[in-house]
């Protein structure tokens, strides 16, 4: 079963490589001590499917648009201590590196926020108008 379990590991490492071949453009990350970094990454404002909590006002799993765009790195692992508060030019304009995610041991979900920190405002009030 080793065996086909490395075939299967090198398959996907192979077909991401391949997909960033073809998809990613260099972004170059303004570090918040001063120096940058460039990264290969593809850029979206893509859905996430988020699961919701059993005991809480949205039990039920939602779709969750990451409005302000997210860079998905393929075949690597970016510490997210070395890019937080980041500063990265995207097709949106100017953004701020929010949260990594690592959704596998090889992929780096790159979150997007607005510079300043904008965000909902806090309590259980009406977020948004009618």
């Amino acid at each position: 079963m080793d065996g086909f379990d490395s075939l299967f590991d090198k398959a996907m490492r192979d077909a991401d490589a391949h997909i960033m071949d073809r998809m990613s453009s260099p972004f170059t990350l303004q570090l918040r001590g001063g120096g940058e970094m460039t990264i290969n990454a593809i850029y979206d404002t893509a859905l996430e499917f988020a699961s919701g909590k059993v005991n809480s006002q949205t039990p039920r799993p939602v779709n969750v648009s990451f409005e302000h765009g997210v860079l998905s790195v393929l075949n690597q692992r970016i510490d997210r201590e070395v890019i937080a508060g980041a500063r990265v030019n995207t097709p949106q304009g100017m953004k701020v590196v929010g949260p990594v995610h690592y959704q596998d041991r090889t992929t780096t979900i790159i979150e997007l926020t607005v510079p300043g920190g904008v965000k909902l405002p806090g309590g259980s009030g009406v977020r948004f108008g009618q």
